[in-house]
């Protein structure tokens, strides 16, 4: 519940955090409610595990080590561009532009990663 009025903004950002909102569907009817009527949403999403090579090397040591359980990471949970255009779409929003972009994040070494994933993650 965004405790704002409607139509209050000329723009809601929303950096990686839609794919871990418990009802995606509300949340994004929340953004449209609180955006004018010309205002955007901007928003950022992980890809596929598939294309993350260092998280995808940690779930396969995951499944194979613990279960496939231990094996999803909540980042990766909404990366399909047809599945968040379906539900900006559901949720009302018109003009809709979903565009994959590749940010490339180097590590110093595997240990450097690691250390990294594990203090910055739930997972």
């Amino acid at each position: 519940n965004l405790p704002f009025p409607a139509a209050s903004f000329d723009t809601v950002l929303c950096f990686e955090g839609i794919q871990f909102m418990p009802d995606r569907a509300r949340a994004l009817a929340g953004f449209l409610r609180v955006l004018k009527p010309s205002g955007r949403l901007i928003g950022t999403i992980w890809g596929p595990l598939r294309e993350n090579a260092g998280y995808q090397a940690i779930a396969d040591g995951l499944a194979h080590f613990v279960s496939p359980d231990a094996a999803r990471f909540p980042p990766f949970a909404l990366s399909d561009p047809d599945v968040i255009g379906n539900l900006l779409a559901d949720a009302g929003f018109t003009r809709i532009s979903v565009e994959p972009r590749t940010i490339t994040r180097p590590a110093p070494s595997a240990t450097a990663f690691i250390d990294w994933v594990a203090s910055g993650a739930p997972t």
